[in-house]
């Protein structure tokens, strides 16, 4: 609506992308096609169709099936989120703003950003999502065991597993499928 203003409060430079789309490792792909990605009110097949413009397409023949499907790596949904929203900053004439801070607090009075900053709204929207994962109790004495990977997200996190290494995963979530 005219008039309107949004303020994004997102500390890292990339926007949209989150843990899972954030991802650098090649393996940890989208797990529907992409033809059934797209953002809210865009036309089925954005995604695929972004995609299949990018270089990325052509340096990862793995994304394709045969049956022409293509499930890139999530890292690739991310970089679409990303310039979608970097398109959406541009259009808006200022009425849509990236600060690179974090919310610390909120009262009545407004909300405070790490940077000192105070902003008032009309309206606010908490959209966390999740936080890094975390070590379960049973693991906790293992916290600083140099064989541990408690954060499979961190870039080259998996790289110094030996190939023929014997590996036990904790969890049944889409971290762990993740990292299978």
């Amino acid at each position: 609506p005219q008039g309107l203003r949004v303020t994004l409060l997102e500390p890292r430079s990339v926007v949209g992308a989150g843990v899972a789309y954030s991802t650098a490792e090649p393996s940890h792909r989208i797990n529907v096609p992409a033809s059934r990605m797209q953002l809210s009110g865009e036309e089925e097949g954005a995604f695929d169709r972004w995609y299949r413009s990018q270089p990325a397409f052509a340096d990862d023949p793995q994304a394709r099936r045969e049956d022409g499907a293509l499930y890139p790596q999530r890292g690739q949904f991310g970089r679409y989120v990303s310039q979608r929203f970097a398109a959406a900053v541009q259009a808006s004439g200022g009425r849509l703003v990236h600060l690179r801070e974090q919310a610390l607090s909120v009262d009545e009075s407004g909300l405070i950003t790490d940077t000192g900053r105070r902003l008032q709204s009309d309206v606010l929207i908490l959209a966390i999502s999740h936080p890094p994962p975390a070590l379960p109790r049973l693991a906790a004495p293992f916290h600083d065991h140099p064989a541990l990977i408690a954060n499979p997200w961190r870039a080259d996190s998996l790289a110094t597993i030996a190939p023929d290494a014997r590996v036990a995963v904790m969890g049944t979530g889409l971290t762990m499928a993740d990292c299978i």
